[in-house]
């Protein structure tokens, strides 16, 4: 279903009537996740959506998030870029108001490549800077040396460990209503 498709799925779970945005996070990153100042950045900016981006040191790998830093407005993104464009990627952690929704179709839906790109264009996209350390892993199943070891990029929320709780497989897309994450919260 893409990364965008279970979304789709989930609309009516997600669309509780009180219009207020909801988090989505791949489940390939593991990081702390500052989410009570991304929905304030969120909120403050009036988006649509908001995406964290992180810096790497090699961008020419990645897609890059061009963007104005000092608004956080998106302009526009760059897949493996062969001249400097910026150093920030997606993080995969999203923001998004419900009307986003309006914009995914029940299919197989990149939100990358189909949903954010269109977001950014009309001004309605905006990134923040994810700080401090942040892994990405492609397996389904946490990363062995992190499922033993509490390693700073292990955390998450109030230092709980990331893969505490983590299924064998880890291959859908949480969705969390904002209002909805408790300070105890856990994800995974």
């Amino acid at each position: 279903m893409g990364t965008a498709g279970p979304l789709a799925l989930a609309r009516d779970k997600l669309l509780d009537g009180s219009g207020e945005p909801f988090f989505v996070l791949n489940a390939d990153v593991i990081c702390e996740y500052p989410l009570k100042d991304m929905l304030a950045f969120h909120l403050a900016h009036q988006a649509e959506a908001t995406i964290f981006v992180t810096k790497v040191e090699e961008p020419s790998k990645y897609g890059v998030v061009v963007y104005d830093e000092a608004s956080g407005k998106v302009d526009r993104f760059v897949e493996k870029p062969q001249t400097f464009v910026g150093n920030k990627i997606n993080a995969g952690i999203y923001v998004l108001s419900p009307c986003v929704l309006d914009r995914i179709e029940l299919r197989p839906t990149s939100i990358e490549k189909e949903v954010f790109p269109p977001l950014a264009a009309e001004g309605k996209l905006f990134a923040m800077v994810l700080k401090g350390t942040c892994e990405r892993h492609t397996a389904l199943s946490p990363p062995p040396r992190l499922t033993h070891s509490p390693t700073p990029a292990a955390r998450l929320l109030d230092g709980h460990r990331a893969t505490e709780g983590l299924p064998e497989r880890a291959d859908a897309v949480p969705a969390i209503p904002a209002g909805a994450l408790a300070r105890d919260a856990r994800l995974g």
